[in-house]
């Protein structure tokens, strides 16, 4: 993912217990582990558990994660 500065990453949970939509704007937190990602010192990609497109984001996202948590750290989600 890139991100230009002071850009915005939007951050969607699910909870089975729960059920509604939410989500997190960072706006500098994080600048060290961008940081870190972008010179390559960590890599992201075994967390990245599955790429989906936004149409898609009922069924194959939150669904996927309520129903296998235990299979799933981060699903990234396209608009296109």
């Amino acid at each position: 993912m890139i991100l230009r500065k002071q850009g915005k990453i939007i951050n969607c949970a699910s909870i089975a217990a729960h059920s509604g939509f939410s989500s997190l704007a960072y706006n500098g937190e994080f600048a060290s582990t961008i940081d870190f990602l972008n010179d390559g010192c960590i890599d992201a990609r075994p967390l990245i558990t599955g790429r989906i497109k936004l149409a898609d984001i009922v069924s194959k996202g939150f669904e996927e994660l309520v129903n296998h948590k235990d299979q799933n750290i981060k699903i990234i989600v396209s608009p296109n």
